[in-house]
């Protein structure tokens, strides 16, 4: 994928809500997407960012 965003499998949950890797209309990079609890649309650049995004907001006892 584009950008380094990695691939499906690669990517954990969020707040009950699977992360996905969308490619953007305009046919550039593909980026992370992921809704919270409150069905609020969260867009990261690659997957670094995500996981970076993940790890502080997800409790450690859930980061396994």
């Amino acid at each position: 994928m584009k950008n380094k965003a990695g691939s499906y499998g690669d990517i954990p949950w969020f707040q009950g809500n699977r992360a996905d890797t969308v490619q953007l209309k305009d046919g550039a990079d593909t980026i992370v997407v992921v809704k919270d609890r409150e069905g609020k649309k969260l867009e990261f650049l690659d997957v670094e960012e995500y996981i970076k995004f993940w790890r502080k907001n997800t409790p450690i006892e859930n980061q396994k």
